[in-house]
């Protein structure tokens, strides 16, 4: 029952410009401040970045792009975080 009722979740953002540069650099497209994305696009941007995370060579930077993706999945609550960390997909 939960699924369908995520998958119905919309949720804004707003990412600072130091967040915005490191995702840039690092080739992750962040959604415009303010845009609205559902939790399935949450949830792929979230395996995004976890795909790139060995990519970026500074441990700081790294932690900086783990606090963006537990910020979109904390958007959505505890029911995205559990789909994420069982590696579902919505």
């Amino acid at each position: 029952m939960f699924e369908q009722v995520l998958e119905k979740m919309t949720a804004g953002f707003y990412f600072c410009d130091r967040d915005r540069t490191l995702a840039d650099q690092s080739g992750i497209q962040l959604p415009e401040n303010g845009v609205r994305i559902s939790s399935k696009e949450a949830l792929e941007l979230a395996y995004e970045i976890d795909r790139l995370l060995p990519s970026v060579m500074y441990k700081r930077k790294q932690k900086q792009l783990i606090a963006v993706r537990n910020r979109v999945l904390f958007g959505f609550g505890p029911d995205l975080e559990q789909v994420y960390k069982c590696g579902g997909v919505l």
